[in-house]
């Protein structure tokens, strides 16, 4: 078959976790003999509409576009806004020639709604998207949007034609499933698809990125944060934890990735003249898998105004790496009750910060416990969270779909 899969950013060029996972997605669609294509946005600058290349085996069609992070919110929303149309004057053509059985849509973004009605409509492509975020719900539950706005409404038209032109919608967990279906009941082409990651680890030389000699970390049990640093994420949480563990001299809390709130955590550490938190910009992927394999615990935060249990990304990463988890999500976040019920490491409710605290110094304490959690963070990816779990669910709807209409 031949199968398009559309994010909004890809490797290498992206260091975002969305980018990696659905690469290793594409890399195992093709191994399993599928013709694979990725359908990313490119830059405003490059010659040509459509830049076709190859990315560790994976055909890539960019398209010209507008950049989408980092020149603010007025022009992400227009530049994502065009994304569909864009894309469709690029492609078409050759979409046409060689048509795709399955379309992948990845969300956030809610952008690419419009091509998928075009590719249902004059290709009859079965559409699966892969739900990751219920935006603009998340906004409006933080306070940046209000919910009656014209900008709530105009984002709120798009999210519903993604839904609309999806023949099966993929949610990341049973909770998330039942919030979508509460939210909208008028939607029933729904499954579960959990996120994923690839199981091999990354080998290396101890020399090409050692954390602990650049930043004195020798001796230390560092606590580990990668990925977006966001108002979603408020890492606030997990930064007022290493306030509150100043005075405990193992501990050292690291923190990789970029966003919105990346100056404000600087800020915060200067304020609190926090000597215990490192922080780096995001850095390639290899070199990310590299720390990862260097750290001791990896960390995971989520606002407490979430009223959808996201599954960060992130975590799948930590597993990967046998790290256990300590976590600070919203309330009723499905991903506390998985990790500690399958002791990778200790979940907790973001105001709970005297627990976090507690599980914090556990993990510094006891390095036994730190190895047992761990291996069991490793065999919860291998049970739950494979790559290979992922494709199957996908190629089992698309096969499945006859009997579902």
């Amino acid at each position: 078959m031949r199968i398009a899969i559309f994010p909004d950013e890809y490797l290498p060029e992206s260091t975002r976790v969305h980018a990696k996972m659905l690469h290793e997605l594409a890399l195992e669609l093709k191994r399993l003999g599928n013709e694979v294509v990725i359908i990313a946005p490119g830059h405003s600058k490059q010659q040509t509409r459509l830049s076709v290349c190859y990315f560790n085996g994976i055909e890539v069609w960019r398209f010209k576009s507008g950049i989408l992070r980092g020149k603010g919110r007025f022009h992400r929303a227009l530049n994502e806004t065009l994304l569909s149309f864009r894309a469709w004057i690029a492609i078409r053509n050759k979409a046409m020639e060689s048509p795709f059985d399955i379309c992948i849509n990845y969300s956030p973004t809610i952008f690419f709604g419009p091509l998928m009605a075009w590719f249902k409509k004059n290709r009859s492509s079965y559409v699966y998207l892969i739900l990751r975020d219920i935006f603009p719900k998340w906004v409006i539950d933080e306070g940046v949007i209000g919910k009656d706005s014209f900008i709530a409404r105009y984002f709120g038209y798009f999210e519903h034609l993604n839904y609309r032109n999806s023949d099966k919608i993929g949610l990341m967990s049973k909770s998330t499933l039942e919030h979508f279906k509460d939210l909208y009941p008028e939607y029933c082409n729904l499954n579960i698809l959990p996120n994923w990651a690839n199981c091999d680890t990354l080998k290396y030389k101890a020399q090409d990125v050692d954390i602990r000699s650049k930043f004195e970390l020798q001796d230390k049990i560092i606590f580990f944060y990668g990925g977006n640093i966001g108002q979603a994420q408020n890492v606030f949480n997990l930064l007022k934890l290493a306030n509150e563990m100043k005075d405990v001299n193992q501990a050292h809390f690291l923190f990789v990735g970029q966003g919105d709130s990346f100056q404000q955590m600087i800020e915060y550490c200067e304020l609190n003249k926090l000597t215990n938190v490192t922080y780096m910009p995001s850095v390639e992927q290899d070199v990310y898998e590299q720390i990862l394999g260097q750290v001791d615990v990896g960390m995971v935060c989520l606002a407490e105004s979430h009223s959808v249990n996201h599954h960060p990304g992130k975590v799948l990463g930590y597993m990967k790496y046998s790290l256990p988890i300590l976590a600070c999500l919203n309330r009723g976040n499905d991903l506390i009750e998985l990790i500690n019920n399958s002791k990778s490491g200790f979940g907790h409710c973001c105001v709970d910060i005297t627990d976090i605290k507690k599980s914090a110094n556990e993990l510094i304490d006891n390095e036994y416990l730190r190895q047992c959690m761990g291996n069991n963070s490793r065999k919860l990816l291998e049970q739950f969270f494979s790559t290979e779990n992922a494709a199957r669910i996908i190629l089992n709807s698309y096969s499945s779909r006859s009997s579902e209409k």
